[in-house]
């Protein structure tokens, strides 16, 4: 009975350590309803090797999770997928035309997801469109149904409207509104569509590839001095250290009972 117990302990305990050993760094979620973060994300406090660069969370107070994207811009992470490497972002204060003012990503690893160069290719090997478009903001006196109206960014003073640069030029309010700013390259259903509140964006296949499709996890390479990644098999590790290290202890438990 003494040796069952004791051999059970010893199995968990080789169990934890190959786990420990296979992973490296613990994924969690900032909070009970948040996603789960694991590489190639990992939050500040954890060590930089637990996950790719640029791919940085935090957890606020209030058990919410935050990327910080270039330009100051915070938004909340509502759902990663890692394996389309589709980003589900929010913005807390229900205005992503106001925050994609500030946004640049060209330093960042992430992309708009109608920006996604692995989804440009059609089947004949041609290239689609990208589904950016440049859009031009308005402040009007009154109301013009032909833009986009902005809800987030009016007021009872102010109404804002949002022109589509592919459309007729001729179209232009000049006379009962101001030009605000343009944005360049911005997504169409994020201007045009209902939706003022959430972004999607993505991270390169580069990063980790089709790991988590093929049900395995994803790591930085050892020793790698380019940042690639690998994946992995989790559990592989902690079955080894059980086969191994078990009949040792298996036998020094023996002579102890003899």
């Amino acid at each position: 009975m003494e040796f069952s117990c004791f051999l059970l302990l010893f199995v968990a305990f080789i169990i934890d350590l190959g786990e420990c050993q296979s992973n490296g760094c613990a994924e969690f979620p900032c909070g009970a309803r948040g996603p789960v973060i694991r590489f190639p994300f990992r939050v500040n406090s954890q060590p930089e090797h637990c996950g790719y660069p640029g791919f940085n969370f935090s957890c606020t107070d209030t058990n919410d999770t935050v990327v910080e994207l270039p330009n100051s811009v915070k938004l909340f992470v509502k759902r990663i997928d890692y394996k389309s490497h589709v980003l589900q972002l929010y913005d807390p204060a229900h205005c992503i035309p106001k925050q994609l003012r500030r946004l640049n990503l060209s330093s960042s690893p992430f992309h708009f997801e109608e920006d996604s160069p692995e989804d440009q290719t059609l089947s004949s090997g041609e290239s689609s469109s990208t589904g950016l478009t440049d859009f031009v903001f308005f402040n009007c006196s009154q109301r013009e149904v032909k833009f986009r109206f902005i809800l987030c960014l009016s007021s009872q003073k102010h109404q804002v409207y949002a022109f589509d640069k592919r459309d007729d030029l001729m179209d232009l309010p000049l006379s009962s509104c101001t030009k605000m700013y343009t944005l360049r390259s911005i997504p169409n259903t994020r201007v045009l569509g209902d939706d003022e509140k959430n972004l999607e964006l993505k991270w390169s296949r580069r990063v980790c590839g089709h790991c988590e499709a093929r049900g395995k996890k994803c790591r930085l390479k050892n020793n790698s001095t380019a940042l690639e990644t690998e994946c992995f098999l989790e559990g592989a590790l902690s079955k080894l250290a059980i086969t191994g290290e078990l009949s040792w202890s298996y036998k020094i438990l023996f002579i102890w009972e003899m």
